[in-house]
């Protein structure tokens, strides 16, 4: 008789026995494996996903959840030799969650780790009214708080960044910076204000940074830079022309065929609220000047502070936020939203709907906007639009509403030049000095604002201009820094943000490659205002609403819930970045968008942005130097961050 190690069913059962093994080291071995990947916003429609082959697998389960932790659920299969899967029942403004883990046989494999992953967060008109978009906040709730309670375990392990408070610029100093780039009217692009205050920015860095690192000045093309020269509405009853206060609509009444603007005139009609229903009623409006109503939307601070239990951090030190806390929010209109989507307009624009009509001019009521002003600069959405368009002063409302009644003629002029220009991203790159692991990193911490204004601009974005500028005075002066920093002030906010987007696609495969977070900080130490009985508006001895968007990243958010704690800013709420729309707001929203990096965008609403009240006297000089340590210490963190650390992979 053979002995038992000879014979066929023992030799058989040893070969199972041994694919069992080779099979079971291979379904654990993709869990340490790191290569999965995800497009992160850069795709329009579809989440796509990568992973490396596990040798056996005779398939791919693709699984997917909306939170971190799970729970999570198959939503597709990928056949060995194709490690790769398209999801394509995705949403806009949605962050999902995936796994992949490999089938062998009838065998499952243990998954991959985590990775995230979402598609573009693109919306028409790049903003949403608040009151539409409540049955949206409230779906975010349960995620809110699975992310919240994430970040708050990740805090247990954040590393405590030391600061050398010698080190950072005095609020003097940084009001000195404020005062330098708000020395003209305006820096708008394309301007000569504009080249001013491009040379200034690099004139002071290349005083900063000095010989450690270096400054460029990259130019981008512009199709159509406008600039207004003359504009007025006059107002005749029949008994000869009256002017009446008011100022243009950026954009409007001048485009590349008809670049120098014009003089129309036509009888005046009352559109109401500017709805498509007012304007049918009102018939036949062929060479009439459409004057309606345009409402600034409100925020319901105070209820979302209670839906999201305070956000993601709060410092609100005097209790000032309540259950009835509504913010104006004047960078929004509700029937005249920006055009972000190329070739398209929009049906229910109250502009639109009057030029479709063939009206001769449009004049807008800057309805709920706080303050008797009409310098509103918006929308700011690059798009050239034929027919001329001007603003009013809510508290002028009932008089042009009688005046339109009563068939009075208005003349709307509006010329001076449509042409081609050029925008400027300023930055700067100032190095690590200290290797990690015998080298020196290449990983980027993005510092970032932009340098252009509607108007004086001392807050929008003078003092953002100033906290980049203190950023980059401080790290210059610190000898060790585990990781690299840029510097970037881009041009165009006011123009659909295209100097952020232009930065991000130029950069996409070396400084967006290696950045690990951007810290963007805009409109900053801006005072808040309340307006009078004559309708001017008071500064108060208080700041302004200030948010931090902060996307899914719970390092960022335990960065940020520890800053506030120790620095407590006024007013100052954290919160997820889509909240308020798909598409988070300002400069890190273009970099998030193109390059799907990580992002804390510090930002202030007061309610005279975008207009011509954003002045000197609106910056609170004695918060600048606290404010900037505050900035130093969520830069801090991150430069003694392990390197390769990432939330995605644990």
């Amino acid at each position: 008789m053979k002995p038992l190690k000879e014979t066929l069913p023992y030799r058989s059962l040893c070969v199972v026995l041994f694919s069992l093994v080779v099979i079971a080291t291979q379904a654990h071995a993709i869990v340490t494996e790191k290569e999965i990947t995800a497009s992160r916003g850069t795709l329009k429609e579809t989440v796509h996903l990568e992973w490396t082959p596990v040798s056996w697998a005779t398939g791919y389960h693709i699984l997917r959840s909306f939170n971190y932790n799970g729970l999570y659920f198959p939503v597709g299969w990928s056949e060995d030799g194709d490690e790769t899967y398209r999801d394509e029942n995705v949403e806009g403004g949605v962050y999902y969650w995936y796994k992949v883990k490999p089938q062998f046989g009838i065998f499952s494999g243990r998954a991959t780790q985590r990775v995230q992953g979402w598609i573009t967060p693109r919306e028409p008109g790049g903003m949403v009214d608040t009151a539409e978009r409540i049955p949206g906040i409230l779906k975010q709730i349960p995620h809110f708080h699975n992310v919240k309670s994430l970040a708050e375990t990740r805090r247990a392990s954040l590393p405590e960044p030391t600061t050398d408070e010698a080190n950072i610029p005095s609020n003097a100093d940084i009001f000195k910076w404020v005062e330098g780039i708000c020395a003209t009217e305006h820096r708008r692009i394309g301007s000569p204000e504009s080249q001013r205050a491009i040379a200034q920015l690099k004139t002071w860095l290349t005083d900063l940074i000095g010989a450690q690192g270096l400054v460029y000045d990259e130019a981008f093309d512009l199709e159509a830079v406008y600039t207004a020269s003359e504009w007025g509405l006059t107002v005749n009853t029949g008994e000869g022309d009256h002017p009446f206060d008011a100022f243009y609509a950026v954009n409007t009444g001048m485009t590349l065929n008809s670049p120098h603007g014009s003089t129309v005139s036509g009888p005046m009609v009352w559109a109401a609220d500017g709805s498509p229903e007012a304007f049918d009623a009102l018939g036949n409006i062929q060479g009439k000047v459409v004057v309606a109503e345009c409402e600034f939307s409100s925020l319901p601070l105070g209820l979302i502070d209670l839906l999201f239990n305070g956000g993601y951090a709060k410092s609100d030190p005097e209790s000032w936020i309540n259950l009835l806390t509504s913010i104006p929010m004047t960078f929004t209109r509700s029937n005249f939203p920006a055009e972000y989507l190329d070739d398209e307009h929009y049906d229910d624009s109250v502009y639109w709907q009057a030029y479709d009509r063939g009206a001769a001019g449009l004049v807008l009521i800057m309805k709920n906007h706080p303050g008797d002003i009409n310098t509103h600069w918006g929308p700011y959405d690059g798009r050239m639009k034929p027919m001329p368009c001007m603003w009013v002063s809510s508290h002028k409302e009932e008089e042009i509403k009688q005046l339109a009644e009563s068939n009075a003629t208005a003349t709307i002029t509006l010329e001076g030049l449509v042409e081609p220009g050029q925008g400027h991203n300023i930055y700067a790159v100032l190095p690590a000095t200290v290797p990690v692991d015998g080298k020196l990193s290449e990983e980027i911490i993005l510092i970032s604002s932009h340098h252009d204004s509607c108007f004086k601009g001392a807050t929008e974005d003078g003092t953002g201009v100033a906290m980049v500028l203190a950023q980059a005075a401080y790290w210059s002066r610190i000898e060790k820094r585990e990781k690299n920093l840029v510097f970037v002030f881009t041009d165009g906010h006011h123009y659909r943000g295209i100097g952020a987007e232009s930065f991000a696609h130029t950069h996409l495969n070396d400084i967006m490659a290696h950045t690990i977070i951007n810290i963007n900080l805009e409109h900053m130490a801006a005072k808040g205002v309340k307006e009078n009985s004559d309708g001017k508006l008071v500064v108060q001895d208080h700041g302004a609403l200030t948010t931090i968007f902060i996307n899914e990243s719970p390092t960022a958010i335990a960065t940020t819930r520890r800053m506030l704690e120790k620095a407590m800013p006024d007013r100052t709420v954290a919160i997820h970045s889509t909240l308020l729309g798909n598409v988070p707001p300002g400069e890190s929203g273009h970099f998030h968008v193109v390059a799907g990096i990580d992002f804390i965008h510090w930002i202030g609403y007061p309610v005279y942005l975008l207009t011509a009240e954003d002045t000197l006297d609106k910056v609170d000089q004695t918060i600048l130097n606290p404010l900037a340590r505050a900035a130093i210490e969520l830069t801090g963190t991150f430069m003694i961050l392990p390197e390769g650390y990432s939330d995605y992979e644990q």
